[in-house]
């Protein structure tokens, strides 16, 4: 396959997840805002944000073994098929008046189930399609892709649930996963190697091959600093809209540009990735981008409330520096394990981030409660900058024996 090839595949392929993103992105909002106009109660919020993510951090430590033995592109499509139609018993359930809470929470939970096969073959499969020299290029791209999603949704989300109902905007997100499916179907992605020699070892068998790669190739404590950055991090983003409402003391709107510019900052940061050629180990580069994150957050710690101009400065450095931790994190597994064991990596790293969101959020919404959310925020910082050392500490050790 000629490189052409490999760059057509690739858009076409990231074309469909961009759509199908940007509409799951303005439901995953729109669910929010019909439970906060519905029962206004912050438990069934964060009970919203568990179903989403636990089944996926739970399945995510299993999964990762029928990735490398299956066909990854059936198991993409087969997963996008039944998020749609989870979603689509919102919308029967809609045309029976108001959405019983505990049915939302149910398709919460299935389309994460659904995600936990997904995500992994979707990183698993890029390697397959995009030379190992351009993966930072191409990661570039699709962190470029994933914040004009989040530029747009929250505009959109807003406008359409003014005028449509809730089952509405699900339609909506199963006419973006009928788009990543056709596109899925159309690119061409080789079989990985364990598929086509069926392969058919034990699987916890298979499992322990995984975690025995990652400690070949020095990898382990670079997973797990990737756990402890989710755990700290992720809640961060349940905790912005309180800085800009409670802290900074200012409105719903300055809330969403806050939003924007953070989305904006991070569509920098993709595009400056996409063209730069990172010829060094790119643990470097993730250490590097986490420090930066954390001088952000600890300095949006020490504002004063007269000091918003500086938060939404600091909010768009934040912004800059994700997809410098976000798209190389994964090139990082990509360059260095052997495709027939990336699907079993890259999915136990994934399960271990998203577990460690209801994590965090539990263990943020009680400090932030004592402490008050600027105080978190300087915290948090200071956690993640020393993460962003735990990573630099990771690179001279890989670096010194490879």
């Amino acid at each position: 396959m000629n490189k052409r090839k490999m760059n057509k595949n690739f858009f076409i392929l990231y074309f469909g997840q961009a759509i199908s993103q940007l509409t799951s992105s303005i439901l995953q909002m729109a669910i929010v805002w019909y439970l906060i106009a519905e029962t206004n109660a912050p438990s069934i919020i964060a009970l919203s944000g568990i179903m989403a993510f636990l089944p996926q951090g739970i399945l995510g430590f299993f999964v990762g073994v029928y990735i490398d033995r299956s066909d990854r592109k059936q198991m993409m499509i087969v997963s996008d098929i039944v998020i749609a139609l989870a979603s689509l018993v919102i919308v029967i359930a809609g045309l029976g008046g108001n959405i019983p809470i505990w049915i939302i929470m149910v398709v919460l939970a299935v389309r994460s189930i659904g995600t936990a096969f997904h995500q992994p073959c979707l990183q698993a499969v890029t390697p397959l399609i995009v030379p190992e020299s351009e993966l930072s290029k191409y990661a570039g791209y699709s962190q470029t892709l994933q914040s004009i999603s989040l530029i747009l949704s929250p505009a959109i989300a807003a406008a359409l649930f003014t005028v449509w109902k809730l089952e509405y905007i699900v339609f909506l997100d199963c006419i973006g996963a009928i788009i990543a499916i056709a596109c899925i179907f159309v690119a061409k992605i080789p079989k990985n190697r364990e598929t086509a020699e069926a392969v058919e070892n034990h699987f916890f068998t298979e499992m322990k091959e995984g975690i025995v790669v990652l400690k070949e190739n020095k990898l382990v404590g670079f997973m797990m600093a990737g756990a402890m950055f989710s755990i700290i991090y992720m809640p961060i983003f349940v905790l912005y809209p309180m800085m800009t409402l409670g802290y900074f003391n200012k409105s719903e709107w300055h809330a969403g540009f806050v939003e924007i510019i953070f989305a904006i900052g991070m569509l920098m940061g993709a595009v400056l990735l996409s063209r730069l050629k990172l010829k060094r180990n790119k643990i470097i580069y993730v250490a590097i981008a986490t420090i930066g994150m954390g001088i952000s957050l600890t300095f949006s710690g020490i504002l004063s409330t007269q000091a918003f101009s500086g938060f939404v400065v600091l909010t768009a450095l934040l912004g800059f520096a994700s997809p410098f931790y976000q798209g190389l994190q994964t090139i990082v597994f990509q360059e260095k394990i052997e495709n027939s064991y990336l699907g079993r990596v890259l999915s136990l790293s994934g399960a271990l981030m998203v577990i460690g969101t209801p994590i965090g959020i539990a263990i943020s919404g009680v400090m932030a409660e004592i402490i008050g959310v600027q105080t978190y925020f300087l915290i948090s910082g200071i956690g993640i900058m020393v993460v962003g050392v735990v990573y630099a500490k990771i690179y001279m050790t890989t670096t010194r024996y490879n």
